[in-house]
């Protein structure tokens, strides 16, 4: 014999919130709760494989819709569990399978979130060091494109993720200067391809001061990129490491999504985007 119950309204919601699906476990819509744990990877992963939200605006629309969808399916367990004066219960309706939804939910979530680059053709990223400045500082929000290089070659001047060669799990962040093949010098603080200048208004002169100059020439290998970071006097880059194979080229950086600082959140930097 199956036993009803009278649900409540608030906790229905308030579970829907702490776990997509929970309230909807409680209630014993089990399709429901199916739907609303495929919700997330289904938005982002549109998201990112239309391309949308590696734009600004696209960007807010996925983050609204998100957003949106999350509360209206907390809304719609609240309004289940109110218009119903009771619900049978099933074999699903037990303190130890909530726990242990919860916990199978966030872990499928936190993997699948580990792997978005692949997944859904982004990356998002905090910057932790000064080594870009001023085009990324301490503490920016920004998106990477992990689809852009799969369909065309790095541009010079853009800003790119890259995988460390010596340790492929950590991360970095730099600008493309030098192409497969070229030889690239350094003269007065200014950067030379086969002779030619390459072009440095993103610099600002503070942070390229001569501190680390070079006279030395560096040939770009083949199929690989000589990356500097914008600021010059305090950046660990091609200088030392070499070029970069285009292997480890992770991603294009896209445009900063939030930024806080030591005054506070930097709104003028939302929204911004790189420039090559």
């Amino acid at each position: 014999m199956q036993v009803e119950k009278k649900r409540s309204p608030l906790f229905s919601a308030f579970l829907n919130l702490l776990s997509p699906g929970l309230g909807f476990l409680y209630l014993n819509r089990i399709a429901l709760a199916i739907a609303a744990i495929a919700f997330m990877p289904v938005v982002f992963f549109l998201g990112g494989r239309s391309g949308w939200i590696l734009s600004p605006k696209g960007f807010l629309v996925v983050s609204v819709v998100f957003v949106g969808g999350w509360l209206g399916m907390a809304a719609w367990a609240y309004l289940i569990a109110r218009k119903q004066k009771s619900i049978k219960l099933g074999p699903f309706q037990r303190g130890y399978i909530y726990i242990g939804f919860t916990i199978i939910v966030g872990v499928s979530l936190t993997l699948v979130t580990a792997f978005r680059g692949v997944l859904f053709g982004y990356d998002v990223f905090r910057m932790p060091s000064a080594s870009m400045e001023a085009t990324l500082l301490v503490g920016d929000d920004f998106i990477s494109n992990t689809q852009a290089f799969s369909h065309r070659v790095p541009r010079r001047g853009e800003v790119v993720v890259f995988r460390d060669p010596r340790q492929s799990d950590i991360k970095y962040v730099q600008r493309v200067i030098g192409l497969p093949g070229e030889k690239i010098t350094f003269r007065d603080g200014r950067v030379f391809a086969n002779g030619i200048l390459v072009p440095d208004s993103y610099i600002e002169q503070k942070n390229n001061t001569g501190l680390h100059q070079t006279t030395s020439e560096f040939e770009v290998g083949t199929d690989s990129y000589f990356l500097l970071g914008d600021n010059r006097d305090n950046s660990a880059d091609s200088r030392y490491w070499g070029s970069i194979p285009a292997k480890y080229l992770y991603g294009s950086v896209e445009f900063i999504y939030f930024s806080f600082g030591e005054g506070g959140v930097r709104w003028e930097r939302i929204g911004r985007r790189m420039k090559d």
